[in-house]
């Protein structure tokens, strides 16, 4: 059988130079720009320096078909995220596809996934691990549907699709 499919995991190596649309790593924000998903670069990669704050991967742009992005090739990223409270927002590529809320609450917070960046299948999960103050609330905001509160020791998973994002 042989030969790369979409949805296996591969290393530079593996890639003949000709597959990457540049020959040398740059950042996210750089590669967007300067490559924007489209049928020219469909099956090509990327390799970037900063994936979710500061992962060197590499990144393949698809299509489903009518929607052309840039998608990584690794996705199981976390991080910790000190946020007391006030509004986060949750950027494909740019922040980690796993947050861990470890922070205390002080005021109200709310997260907003943006659909910047996103591509079909995009996953981002918040645990609430911190403590949410009394009369205080964190809730997930622009989903499809309303908004979804987020308790201390729950976990959401938010998933992209063509129509926006979806609470699981």
């Amino acid at each position: 059988m042989g030969g790369i499919y979409s949805g296996d995991f591969v290393t530079v190596a593996q890639l003949p130079p000709t597959s990457f649309v540049s020959p040398t790593p740059m950042t996210v924000a750089a590669l967007l720009a300067t490559y924007p998903a489209g049928a020219a670069y469909l099956g090509k990669y990327a390799r970037v320096t900063d994936l979710y704050g500061s992962a060197d991967e590499v990144m393949r742009c698809s299509s489903n078909g009518s929607t052309y992005y840039w998608r990584p090739q690794r996705s199981d990223y976390a991080v910790d995220m000190n946020s007391t409270g006030g509004a986060v927002s949750l950027v494909p590529l740019v922040t980690a596809p796993q947050i861990f809320l470890t922070a205390n609450t002080l005021t109200n917070m709310t997260i907003t996934p943006s659909a910047v960046n996103a591509y079909p299948g995009q996953q981002f999960t918040v645990t609430m691990t911190g403590v949410i103050g009394a009369l205080l609330g964190v809730s997930l905001q622009g989903l499809i549907g309303s908004s979804v509160p987020l308790l201390t020791g729950a976990t959401k998973v938010l998933t992209y699709t063509a129509a926006g994002w979806r609470p699981e």
